[in-house]
């Protein structure tokens, strides 16, 4: 994908990116798939393999648990949200279902993509994951704050 510069600014905006000058923000963009899901949509169910994270550019999405064979939703997510990353990172099936909420275009990044892209930009690889670590660490402490389940 090869994004213009008024979007890269858009995106600068995005919580994700914030951290990225907009060069590295056109690099990152560049090794994504940018996918349009309508309301209702399942992005990915529970079960499924996890290879891939996603980035919320527009939109909502539900991220949704069984217990006690209920559904619930656990999370929702919106502009500048990432998700998909307990399979992406731990390298197991999805332990949850992502259903879009309203409709959502979604930057959709493949683990070798990630991997490819992180170790030859290893600059810009410690920034991201730096940055995701912070946002996994709130999201963490908010679980455990309310007693929700991952």
């Amino acid at each position: 994908m090869n994004a213009s510069d008024v979007e890269l600014d858009k995106l600068k905006s995005l919580a994700f990116f914030r951290a990225l000058t907009v060069d590295e923000i056109r690099q990152f963009v560049d090794i994504s798939q940018e996918k349009t899901y309508e309301e209702g949509q399942e992005i990915f169910q529970r079960g499924s393999p996890g290879d891939t994270i996603y980035i919320i550019k527009s939109g909502e999405v539900a991220i949704i648990s069984v217990k006690a064979g209920q559904s619930h939703e656990i999370a929702r997510l919106s502009v500048g949200d990432f998700f998909g990353e307990i399979a992406f990172f731990a390298e197991v099936l999805r332990t949850a279902t992502a259903k879009v909420v309203k409709r959502a275009v979604i930057f959709e990044i493949s683990r070798a993509g990630f991997n490819d892209f992180i170790f030859s930009k290893s600059a810009i690889g410690v920034k991201i994951f730096y940055h995701i670590i912070g946002i996994l660490t709130r999201r963490l402490r908010a679980n455990v704050r309310t007693g929700d389940q991952l």
